[in-house]
């Protein structure tokens, strides 16, 4: 009788760890399979980050903006004239010490 107790508790001891291996085992074959996908994903941003990089630089390009300022929808803005800028001279805090 005691002989099958022992045998019983090694049996379920082993049956716990056999299930733990296994469980072990699913859930890094599942990490396997998500590193691909997120490696794709993350090669898609990369992607997306530099053209949108090169859309901005082409956008500001002045050629293009030049282009811009010349379209009708942007006709009132102009440059302005020498008479029109203003400079402010900033005190210096430093002097007064």
């Amino acid at each position: 009788m005691l002989f099958l107790i022992r045998l019983f508790i090694c049996v379920f001891i082993l049956g716990i760890s056999l299930y733990s291996y296994i469980n072990q085992h699913n859930h890094l074959t599942e990490l396997r399979i998500q590193v691909p996908l997120l490696t794709k994903k993350l090669k898609s941003l990369e992607d997306e980050n530099t053209r949108l990089m090169f859309e901005i630089e082409k956008f500001e390009n002045p050629l293009n903006l030049m282009d811009l300022a010349r379209k009708p929808q942007y006709g009132y803005l102009k440059h302005p004239y020498v008479s029109d800028i203003i400079h402010l001279q900033l005190e210096n805090k430093n002097e007064d010490r």
